[in-house]
């Protein structure tokens, strides 16, 4: 029987899951673009945004009635920046009446640092990058600037994020804003010892906004957080996580998004490896049967080559016999026949002599 197996090309490179034997582009074994769980909050965070419904909506509603202070109020990695990132996002998008600059409190603490975050967002193009005024201005001059260059319908929105880190020169200049009798904004984030030790709310103590995220978020929202973040780097749903595994995050970081997000991380990490392992076991397994199968087939058909020149060997020898059989057969034939030649010539001779004798 003649067994004929198609194998792979042997000049054909070696699998790249066999030749690489270490990962750190996990997330690919996953199928995404890149990792989605950086504590990083993403450019256009309107697609990304979950939960915080109530908030926003206080957000939205601070900044229509133009109340002039507000705070965010919880622990790191409760969604503080991610709020106040919405918010930025959002007010963009009015940005001919609304002037929000987000800023983080470490970014408020030399003069001229200061003043260049605070009239930033009343500044155009060529004034940010080419003349950079704020090099001039100093904190007698800054209210003057802003009001000269805020028009009276419009608005100016700062964000600070982490306000402990502002200087007190910084809240000097905030306070001249808010004594200006301007249309101007305030939120700041921090945790509530942290905003008492600013010293922010001694010039403005009446919080119009009041928003605490020291509860936990709920599972529906990270979940969602999950999904999204997910889906924006081409995967699917909350793949490859299960629900189960997902609610098992969810209480092991004590529902906050950042713990969550740090979690997922890890977990989504191990599954990618995991994976990976598995598939390189398996592709192992593969070639190794492949190989087994192919020194099968290469002995046989080293049997089939012996028996066939065996057959050609017994052929040729089985011809040879005949033909030496035919030709003894052909040399008995031939004698023979010399004989008969010979036996007859000797009959005509005796023929004739009889015949001459008779006539005599």
């Amino acid at each position: 029987m003649n067994i004929k197996i198609k194998f792979e090309d042997k000049k054909k490179r070696a699998p790249k899951s066999l030749k690489e034997q270490f990962m750190l582009d996990w997330h690919k074994q996953l199928g995404w673009k890149r990792n989605p769980f950086q504590i990083i909050i993403p450019k256009h965070i309107d697609d990304f945004i979950a939960g915080y419904d109530k908030d926003r909506l206080k957000i939205n509603l601070f900044v229509i009635k133009k109340l002039n202070f507000g705070t965010i109020v919880g622990l790191p990695g409760t969604g503080k920046t991610t709020i106040l990132k919405w918010m930025e996002y959002e007010l963009r998008k009015y940005k001919k009446i609304v002037h929000a600059r987000l800023v983080d409190g470490s970014k408020l603490t030399g003069e001229k640092q200061s003043i260049k975050n605070i009239i930033w967002p009343l500044l155009n193009i060529f004034e940010r990058y080419i003349t950079k005024p704020w090099e001039v201005m100093t904190a007698a001059t800054i209210v003057q600037e802003v009001k000269k260059r805020l028009k009276p319908d419009h608005k100016l929105v700062l964000l600070i994020d982490n306000v402990k880190d502002v200087s007190d020169l910084a809240l000097v200049l905030i306070r001249e804003l808010f004594l200006a009798n301007i249309n101007f904004q305030l939120i700041v984030s921090g945790t509530k010892e942290e905003i008492e030790d600013s010293g922010i709310n001694q010039f403005k103590p009446q919080d119009h906004l009041q928003i605490d995220l020291s509860k936990e978020m709920q599972y529906k929202d990270l979940h969602n957080m999950i999904r999204k973040r997910i889906e924006s780097v081409g995967g699917k749903g909350i793949n490859p996580f299960t629900e189960g595994l997902m609610k098992r995050i969810c209480t092991e970081a004590d529902h906050n998004p950042k713990a969550v997000l740090e979690l997922a991380y890890n977990c989504a990490a191990e599954i990618a490896l995991e994976n990976w392992q598995k598939e390189r076991k398996a592709e192992e397994e593969r070639l190794m049967e492949l190989k087994e199968l192919e020194e099968a087939a290469e002995e046989e058909e080293e049997k089939e080559e012996k028996k066939k020149i065996s057959k050609k060997k017994k052929e040729k020898d089985e011809y040879l016999d005949l033909e030496n059989y035919e030709e003894s057969k052909g040399g008995d034939a031939g004698a023979r026949a010399r004989r008969l030649e010979q036996e007859r010539k000797i009959q005509d001779f005796f023929d004739r002599v009889k015949k001459n004798l008779g006539q005599e």
